[in-house]
């Protein structure tokens, strides 16, 4: 209700809030999935940090979200705490009077966090907060969803007068195009609309590994803090999960109800137990998070490096013994002493492959738990190079072999391919999209690396009025190096 904005707080304007919180709150507090009630989205750190302010809007503020709001939540649904506002300092800003001088303090409360200029992919650019309640990053929707609002086709290329009215973000077209040549060959030689079609799936990439990074960032933070205090992270929520209007967001399903790659990332993190890996500089860091209630006993971790272009066969591979996780929290793996370090054993097997020391930017690095009875209790965790540029082209025979339909509702397809593949991505054809825009649908899998001669994905049809029957012609493949072209 109340964001990015002063607010009046005449007798008659409280009254109607009055009003509008408390129908809200009592229809919505059986919600099991609300952790707690904010008064507002970002008027405490503007009021603090962005706006000129005077007394007034101080005393402004008390009254309407600490004295009106906050007394009818609090007497209406005692459960769950109510902050003045998010992000803020939780406690320590009820009191500083509510109203703290440095609302986002990393030791108290919550913080959002967006940096355009920053590597996203580089956990160093992260703070270490005790509650992430909003981080993002922006990225195209795909083409066929914009083409619905575009008058014509002509309209469809990086920077058109169209797409910048959709573009509701100062200067995000650029920051997107910086943070995309930071990470991914330049796209030169290709035509307005072919070269913005590339574009908007690398942005959707970067994206989707922009939150894991930062996500598993903030999740290996939750058992732990550093000399300073920092840490303890409890919560990591990313902004946001699906739009209002068809242009370049933060979201991860656009407005035609299309997941972008972030989405299947976001299935792979956000396991109840997942793999951790990230990039510290020039070291690996790696990890288990067990967010079960109850702790695992006697499984192996599972660490295997592939060369890229060099076959399915792993260039490296350990398992290390991990006798307990504990439960809701975070363990980190240090490398065994008496093995060689991963990183320095890759680039020796690299160099007996290309007879050169290759940098880390030419391997990719993955890992999975599994059980005492070798049950695999993980998604499989994949460490990306940082820089793409030094990959070579993929050489590989991807393909769909073969699509069966399994119900009204449910298929399954076979793929295969003879080299491990990158951000391999399946989606329907434009064709079916443009003929059927209602059409909704999910992949089991999406934007994951082909580690095996053969995968099986299950595409479900979540929503289909016209009674559409897919074949085989309908579903489009692509990896990294050829989606959007």
């Amino acid at each position: 209700m109340f964001a990015c904005a002063l607010y009046p707080v005449d007798d008659q304007f409280i009254e109607t809030v009055s009003k509008e919180i408390r129908e809200i709150v009592e229809d919505r507090a059986h919600h099991p999935s609300i952790i707690a009630w904010a008064g507002n989205n970002e008027n405490e750190v503007a009021i603090g940090n962005w706006w000129p302010s005077y007394r007034g809007e101080r005393e402004d503020y008390i009254k309407l979200y600490k004295d009106t709001i906050g007394t009818i939540v609090n007497e209406i649904d005692g459960s769950r705490p109510y902050l003045l506002s998010s992000p803020s300092n939780g406690i320590k800003t009820e009191e500083d009077g509510g109203l703290s001088s440095i609302p986002q303090d990393e030791k108290y409360g919550d913080i959002h966090y967006y940096n355009d200029v920053s590597d996203l992919w580089d956990i160093e650019s992260f703070q270490i907060p005790r509650c992430a309640s909003e981080y993002g990053v922006q990225s195209f929707p795909q083409k066929s969803t914009l083409f619905r609002y575009l008058n014509s086709s002509d309209e469809y290329y990086f920077g058109s007068p169209i797409l910048i009215s959709r573009q509701h973000h100062l200067a995000g077209d650029i920051t997107l195009e910086m943070m995309v040549l930071n990470h991914f060959k330049p796209l030169r030689g290709l035509a307005n609309g072919t070269y913005l079609s590339r574009f908007s799936f690398l942005t959707q990439i970067h994206q989707a590994i922009a939150m894991e990074r930062q996500t598993n960032h903030y999740l290996s933070w939750r058992s732990k803090f550093d000399v300073s205090g920092r840490g303890k992270t409890s919560c990591a929520m990313i902004w946001q999960l699906n739009d209002v209007w068809a242009g370049p967001t933060w979201s991860s399903i656009d407005f035609d109800l299309r997941w972008k790659p972030v989405m299947y990332h976001a299935k792979r993190f956000f396991s109840d137990v997942t793999i951790i890996m990230n990039w510290k500089k020039d070291d690996m860091t790696l990890g288990i998070m067990n967010d079960q209630i109850t702790a695992i006993h006697n499984t192996t971790l599972v660490i295997e490096a592939f060369a890229f272009n060099s076959g399915m066969d792993p260039i490296y591979s350990d398992q290390i013994g991990i006798k307990i996780i504990p439960s809701l929290s975070f363990l980190d793996v240090p490398e065994p002493q008496h093995k060689p370090t991963l990183l320095n054993e890759i680039p020796n097997k690299l160099k007996l492959l290309s007879n050169k020391l290759a940098p880390k930017d030419e391997y990719l690095i993955t890992s999975y738990l599994l059980s005492s009875t070798n049950a695999k209790l993980t998604p499989t965790a994949y460490l990306y190079p940082n820089k793409f540029f030094n990959i070579p082209t993929i050489n590989t025979a991807l393909k769909i072999k073969s699509v069966k339909i399994v119900s009204n509702s449910i298929y399954t397809i076979t793929l295969s391919c003879n080299n491990i593949t990158p951000f391999v991505w399946l989606d329907i054809t434009d064709k079916i999209k443009e003929k059927y825009p209602r059409l909704v649908f999910v992949f089991s899998d999406n934007s994951f690396v082909m580690l095996t001669g053969e995968k099986v994905v299950k595409l479900e049809i979540v929503h289909n009025e016209d009674d559409v029957v897919l074949s085989q012609d309908d579903i489009n493949i692509c990896h990294l190096d050829n989606c959007g072209i």
